[in-house]
């Protein structure tokens, strides 16, 4: 499922072709925090939120590490 989530198709799809009767069960069984999708999520938010691009932040060192 992680292969068809991150080629963009639509979780709805990914349940009915699974053989899912709803798409919280192939969320559960299937998705997975990967650590630097987790990352990248952290730094859009950052972004957002701050106005930071890639390489602007100054905090970035002093981040925890995910998934440690």
């Amino acid at each position: 499922m992680p292969l068809l989530a991150e080629a963009g198709t639509p979780l709805k799809t990914i349940s009915t072709t699974m053989g899912h009767a709803k798409s919280s069960i192939t969320l559960d069984t299937y998705q997975h925090t990967d650590p630097s999708a987790q990352r990248a999520a952290i730094d859009r938010l950052e972004m957002l939120l701050l106005g930071k691009s890639n390489g602007q932040s100054n905090k970035a060192s002093a981040r925890p590490a995910i998934g440690k």
